[in-house]
């Protein structure tokens, strides 16, 4: 892998025979800052040819869990203080493989409502269907 700037289009790194790609910089938004929010960040990008969503959701696996192992001496688990060391403790584990779910299905279940076949979610039914869903969950 090498850093190349993310402006190279994609093509043009298949073309050079670059099919493993990734850059991390720091980042500075145009953007407020208040305790919830920070404008000033490090991102990782990356670019892989012939990849799938599978393939990139195995990669996060793999990067986050690892990323938890070194923090922790080893563990994949961590304790999560939301509200500070006296409030509620979250263990929250990060051991692979993760619990995937499909969007549409999860959502339908949670909300107990039928959504429309996906080859029909760019209708304008189905955009009236998501508009109300919106009005009565919110």
């Amino acid at each position: 892998m090498i850093s190349i700037s993310t402006y190279t289009s994609e093509l043009y790194l298949k073309e050079l025979g670059l099919d493993h790609v990734y850059e991390i910089g720091r980042v500075s938004r145009n953007e407020g800052i208040d305790l919830m929010h920070n404008p000033e960040l490090t991102i990782c990008e990356f670019y892989m040819a012939y990849a799938d969503m599978y393939d990139l959701m195995d990669l996060t696996e793999s990067l986050v869990e690892r990323m938890v192992k070194y923090l922790t001496g080893g563990k994949t688990s961590l304790h999560y203080h939301p509200e500070g060391k006296d409030g509620k403790v979250y263990e929250l584990e990060f051991k692979r493989p993760w619990k995937r779910y499909d969007m549409i299905e999860t959502l339908g279940n949670k909300l107990d409502v039928k959504f429309p076949p996906d080859h029909t979610l760019h209708t304008d039914e189905t955009n009236k269907f998501l508009r109300e869903l919106c009005k009565k969950v919110s």
